[in-house]
């Protein structure tokens, strides 16, 4: 008897070719990403990489006999449909996260450095800028407060301090951080000459009370510049110069250390600021606004922790801070990249290299 053998079809054979050199780009894309968020070794990453890329062949296998089987099963089928596209998605998620790395990972690097080196160039003067502002325009309403009162005093139909002026008089002294602001002698003369001694001595008393205020400020905002240590800052801003490039490796060692040193640099200064800008607290309730630290660079790095998958979308969702989302587009494309690479390996495969031979 003449046993036939079943030889492969030219068809299959370019099948099943595609296959594995489709299949070989997802196990490297998955292997790589495992390696760098997890710090997994290289060999155990691609032997990772390689099963997880096998079971979805092998489930689609299984899937293939239940759909063409005499009696369908369909608790089976159902289950292994959920398994396989449980594997998937990890597939996916992976191969998103590695496709957008590769795209994407020399522009984070450099416009990090960008941002970081723009933020340590003009660190501690936005804040010194805006106190220097609301000191003036603290100043001017303080300023007008007590002219209110002055105006008051004089009004010839409430002479002297009558309800309106003390309560003017209250809100300066407030403003001024002060229990009371005595009254001279005087304060209840009906007389307009009497009344415009007694207004003119309390002008001058509030006036100089503001003064002794605003200078205080003006000498807790040139410590400020005490809290800059410009050596250090000149040394990390060149270090940074080496990186500013787009030929930069994100998961450089020597890069990660550049730009962590002035991520702390960043934050030790502005906690010292912060300190500094602590007397400026009245300041920020009168206007609404805070003077006190920013957190413009924050630690860890947000562009070194998208090695890790879990960081990939709440980075592209709220960085580069210059302008958020920035990514989004790419993160779209990548994911595009990593589902097409699949679907074209399970069709080629459940299509061609699993048919069977008539």
């Amino acid at each position: 008897m003449k046993i036939r053998k079943k030889l492969w079809t030219m068809t299959r054979k370019i099948g099943a070719l595609i296959w594995t050199v489709v299949s070989g780009v997802s196990v490297w894309a998955t292997s790589i990403s495992l390696h760098i968020s997890f710090n997994i070794p290289e060999p155990v990453a691609y032997l990772l990489g390689f099963i997880i890329v096998a079971a979805l062949g092998l489930l689609l296998n299984e899937i293939k006999k239940e759909v063409n089987a005499n009696r369908i099963k369909v608790s089976t089928l159902i289950w292994l449909t959920s398994l396989f596209l449980t594997v998937w998605l990890f597939s996916v998620v992976t191969n998103t996260h590695k496709f957008f790395f590769s795209l994407k990972e020399q522009d984070i690097a450099k416009e990090t450095v960008d941002y970081a080196s723009e933020v340590l160039t003009d660190i501690g003067k936005s804040q010194i800028n805006d106190a220097n502002n609301r000191i003036a325009n603290y100043k001017a309403l303080v300023s007008q407060k007590i002219l209110d009162y002055y105006n008051e005093v004089m009004n010839p139909l409430n002479p002297g301090e009558g309800k309106v002026a003390d309560s003017l008089k209250r809100i300066v002294a407030n403003l001024l951080e002060v229990n009371e602001i005595p009254a001279t002698s005087g304060s209840k003369s009906l007389s307009v000459a009497k009344r415009r001694v007694f207004a003119d001595q309390m002008h001058r008393k509030m006036h100089a009370q503001l003064q002794i205020k605003v200078d205080g400020m003006y000498e807790g905002l040139q410590s400020v510049g005490n809290c800059i240590d410009t050596i250090q800052k000149a040394s990390i801003l060149n270090n940074l110069k080496r990186y500013d490039s787009f030929n930069t490796n994100l998961s450089s060692e020597d890069y990660k250390s550049a730009v962590t040193a002035a991520h702390i640099f960043y934050q030790k200064t502005q906690r010292c600021i912060s300190a500094d800008l602590s007397a400026f607290q009245r300041l920020e309730a009168i206007d609404g606004n805070d003077l006190g630290a920013k957190n413009e660079l924050e630690l860890p790095v947000p562009a070194i922790k998208i090695q890790r998958i879990n960081e990939l979308l709440p980075y592209i969702s709220n960085y580069p801070k210059r302008k958020p989302r920035t990514y989004i587009s790419a993160a779209l494309y990548a994911l595009v990249m990593a589902a097409l690479v699949d679907v074209i390996g399970f069709v080629i495969l459940y299509r061609v290299v699993l048919k069977k031979e008539e």
